[in-house]
């Protein structure tokens, strides 16, 4: 992570260019990008799947990363879904996550909960690996030294729209990611990593 910022510290918004920097980083050879159709109250907006395979005769294995978006998604929610399963790609390099169904019950639950005022107070494995690679994605795309650059310039009159345009981040998570308090808990995990954060 401290790599891209420090390459890039106003945040990554084009999904091809991440995906050159993931197969950098992790030694996997191809990124695709599937669109499938589903209908907009299906919860799930995304998934990754990560797997090696034979290209032909006498060829060495391909490391492959899939990444999958409901085509229902307007770009802005398609770049951080597509960035956030990216992100999973990163620290699960044997495979996809499993969850039950019921763990998917719950997981849709938590994200519920947690999109409100209120943050769940539970633990919950799914979620966690969930906010890991969503958390990551938003640091990705409009990093914490950015946020706190906008914040400082225009304060109260912060364009949420305008952020959401120009970051590719959906207005839920622009407006969650922008709160003193989420900018607090950051700066300590950027303090706990080493990671640049003025």
């Amino acid at each position: 992570m401290g790599e891209i910022l420090k390459s890039h510290p106003k945040g990554i918004q084009d999904i091809e260019m991440f995906a050159n920097i993931v197969i950098m980083m992790t030694g996997v050879d191809n990124v695709r990008f599937v669109g499938y159709d589903v209908p907009v109250t299906n919860p799930i907006l995304g998934s990754f799947r990560r797997f090696n395979h034979i290209p032909g005769a006498y060829l060495p294995d391909e490391s492959n990363v899939e990444v999958r978006y409901a085509l229902h998604l307007d770009d802005a929610a398609k770049c951080l879904v597509v960035v956030k399963e990216l992100c999973h790609s990163l620290e699960a390099p044997d495979g996809a996550h499993a969850v039950s169904e019921e763990g998917l019950d719950d997981l849709v639950t938590a994200f519920s909960l947690f999109s409100g005022d209120e943050e769940p107070d539970y633990e919950l494995h799914a979620f966690g690996v969930e906010m890991l690679a969503l958390l990551t994605a938003i640091e990705v795309m409009c990093p914490l030294p950015r946020r706190r650059y906008l914040s400082n310039k225009y304060g109260a009159n912060l364009d949420y729209d305008l952020i959401c345009a120009n970051y590719g981040l959906s207005s839920l998570w622009v407006q969650a990611c922008f709160k003193p308090r989420y900018m607090q808990r950051m700066e300590k995990v950027y303090i706990q990593y080493g990671l640049k954060h003025d």
